[in-house]
């Protein structure tokens, strides 16, 4: 993986591993970012999903044929992992990863307690990998042309918007799994990962507030309408799942939720942001 610029360069290897997950760790000085075979299937599989769904089509002004989609596929793939690996760098970043710790991404499986620290230390890591995304995709020129072409779309006028479209959708995806987690006010402090509208809300405020720095005239494309439109694109790819994101949701408007927003947003203030590393 390349420097970035940073203070560190991390090694990304695959895992071996039978789970879907990723890690970042460190080593004799040396820091690692891991991903599991097992964890690219599954970016492939939602991928898959959500390239032939109707609302996502529709979304991404997607073209029809075996090729289009299969390209397509490797533009949003192209999204996702870049997303993925950038996470776990930002753990690193930020002193998170001194041991080896359990990562399993788009999943409801588990049993392991966190707490609300932890929590506060995934949001940190999603906002470095949105920053990251988006300036290699949007103000990063040849990365973003190749996925756009990828997507069907050659120079046209829109070409931010759609990327915009297509990274929001590809990172909502990522946490979708977990849309169906039941929440209540006890146990949701004992998560490892913020439930998913909690990261799905912090990554569109880290996207308002890359827009206001780098693309000014993107932040009025962030309207509710749309962001409500491509949660609705998303949730369409999974059948099974339809209501999960609105169930969640519900909860972050009782007393308990806003609470645990409260909470959080106070523990997150008190952390190191973007650019400032302990």
């Amino acid at each position: 993986m390349a420097d970035l610029g940073l203070s560190m360069t991390p090694y990304l290897d695959y895992l071996e591993s039978q789970e879907a997950c990723a890690h970042a760790f460190e080593s004799e000085g040396y820091h690692f970012i891991g991903i599991s075979i097992p964890m690219i299937e599954q970016l492939r599989d939602s991928v898959e999903r959500l390239v032939q769904t109707e609302q996502v089509i529709s979304l991404l002004g997607l073209r029809g044929g075996h090729l289009n989609r299969q390209n397509a596929i490797g533009g949003i793939l192209n999204i996702k992992l870049p997303f993925v690996t950038a996470h776990e760098f930002g753990h690193h970043l930020w002193g998170h990863s001194a041991g080896f710790r359990p990562e399993s991404w788009n999943s409801s499986g588990g049993v392991e307690i966190g707490s609300l620290e932890q929590q506060a230390e995934e949001n940190l890591a999603d906002s470095f990998a949105a920053f990251f995304v988006l300036g290699s995709l949007i103000d990063g020129g040849v990365r973003g042309r190749q996925v756009l072409a990828l997507l069907g779309h050659h120079s046209p006028n829109d070409a931010e918007f759609i990327l915009l479209s297509a990274i929001l959708l590809s990172v909502f995806s990522l946490f979708s799994g977990k849309s169906s987690q039941p929440l209540d006010g006890t146990t949701i402090y004992e998560l490892t990962h913020p439930p998913t509208i909690a990261r799905v809300s912090a990554i569109i405020q880290t996207t308002r507030v890359w827009c206001r720095r780098y693309r000014p005239g993107l932040e009025a494309y962030l309207t509710q309408d749309r962001i409500d439109a491509i949660i609705s694109a998303e949730e369409s790819s999974r059948p099974d799942a339809r209501g999960s994101w609105a169930r969640q949701s519900e909860f972050f408007h009782s007393p308990e939720g806003k609470h645990y927003y409260e909470r959080l947003g106070k523990l997150l203030s008190q952390m190191p942001q973007l650019g400032q590393t302990p």
